[in-house]
């Protein structure tokens, strides 16, 4: 069936897919805010307003919220991104009404209660331990930090020292400064009648009166070059690589999405071959996309034995060197289309999948993609684009490395090839 899209009174645009073989429905709320808004000495504050939200209104407590959809076999829930939060609830056709009411309540009416705050607090400073004591999840964020500037590259969580000095005053003035409907959308899939979406979603009604300013744009970011290492004392040792990317609403994304499959998406990627099944030097390696407004990077990620760092690092090098120089196969390539094809075509049987896709459709490119010109477009790539696309990609070299572990930056460097004083 077609998207229905309409407006609520106070601006807001809402989303909707019907899909009559459900019997549930999926409400997503998106706020254009997320960690890269935030200045220097707010680093993790979005995340902290996330968690607030749960954290009770005048009409339900922490506990009642949490309840509420679980005690009828729904969900409720939220994450925070670098460029957008949401917050998403789940349940039965038939609880709709609670779903959205939930929802509303805790986005329009919480409380940000003092206790509350010093409470989640120090939940929000174990989360970060926990990412700290998480070797991939500690590579991940130092490289961001090396490849990024302070806006988009610092952790989505923050920092201990910067969210023990944020006060529940810091946090409820941005909340009321960033969060109202003129920044914000929501999205809903599921198997309810137009009619009663646009009755429901009344409820996220703000009071009269309520300012906020406009979210502001943030400055255009670009790649940066160095090579980072934290010691650790662990048995693997965890390395990550930086790439060149692309914008998420490039042309030309797809290519990309093709070379990130061949390189090191499941088991029949040439890394996982390489790496783990011919040599059984990683558990794990795989590729990865990171896409943004204005910028993006293709990564590679490995857990390996900190003695085979350089080994593993060699073959990546060797890799993306046989890709510059010969080009994807076209046999190879086919099927590699057929992959993307089959993994867009499988998501769409999730009601998550199609309700996030609404919204980052809606975000970024300014209309809902049709499926067949998501299809025809990846049907349509050829060899000497996915060629095109690695000079682009591979051609500058790689931009940025981090690695966690018992073992040195050069281990990266003479692996990737270069010397220190070229990735400083």
């Amino acid at each position: 069936m077609p998207i229905v899209e309409f407006q609520l009174d106070n601006g807001m645009p809402v989303l909707f897919e019907r899909l009559d073989h459900l019997h549930s429905v999926t409400i997503g709320v998106w706020v254009l805010v997320g960690s890269r808004h935030e200045s220097g000495r707010e680093q993790g504050i979005s995340h902290l307003v996330e968690h607030m939200l749960f954290k009770g209104t005048g009409k339900r407590n922490a506990r009642e919220i949490a309840e509420a959809l679980e005690f009828v076999g729904g969900e409720i829930n939220a994450f925070t991104s670098r460029e957008y939060s949401c917050y998403w609830a789940k349940s039965s056709t038939e609880h709709f009404t609670l779903a959205a009411d939930v929802l509303s309540d805790l986005l329009i009416n919480s409380l940000f209660d003092p206790e509350e705050y010093a409470k989640e607090r120090k939940v929000i400073l174990a989360e970060i331990k926990m990412y700290e004591d998480s070797p991939e999840e500690l590579g991940m964020d130092l490289l961001s930090n090396k490849v990024f500037d302070e806006h988009l590259g610092h952790p989505i969580v923050g920092t201990t020292r910067i969210v023990r000095e944020l006060a529940r005053d810091d946090v409820l003035g941005y909340y009321r400064r960033m969060y109202g409907p003129k920044d914000m959308f929501i999205t809903v899939v599921g198997n309810v009648p137009a009619s009663r979406v646009k009755k429901e979603m009344q409820a996220f009604t703000w009071p009269r009166g309520t300012k906020h300013q406009r979210v502001k744009a943030f400055p255009k970011a670009s790649l940066r070059r160095g090579v980072v290492t934290r010691k650790k004392k662990i048995e693997q040792a965890h390395v990550a690589i930086a790439y060149g990317g692309l914008p998420i609403a490039a042309p030309e994304r797809y290519v990309l999405h093709v070379i990130n499959a061949h390189l090191g998406t499941g088991m029949s990627s040439v890394l996982f071959q390489e790496v783990r099944e011919k040599r059984g030097l990683a558990y794990n390696v795989y590729t990865f996309v990171q896409s943004y407004k204005d910028i993006g990077l293709l990564g590679v990620y490995c857990g390996t034995g900190p003695s085979k760092v350089k080994d593993v690092l060699q073959i990546v090098r060797q890799e993306v060197d046989r890709l510059l120089q010969d080009g994807l196969p076209e046999r190879r390539l086919i099927k590699m289309k057929e992959q993307l094809k089959g993994n867009l075509l499988l998501s769409l049987e999730k009601p998550s999948f199609r309700m996030t896709r609404l919204g980052v459709c809606h975000h970024y490119f300014g209309r809902i993609l049709p499926v067949e010109e998501i299809v025809t477009t990846i049907d349509g790539i050829t060899s000497d684009q996915v060629a095109a696309m690695a000079q682009r990609v591979f051609g500058p070299g790689y931009y940025a490395a981090s690695g966690v572990g018992p073992f040195s930056r050069t281990a990266i460097i003479g692996g990737l090839g270069g010397t220190a004083r070229e990735r400083e």
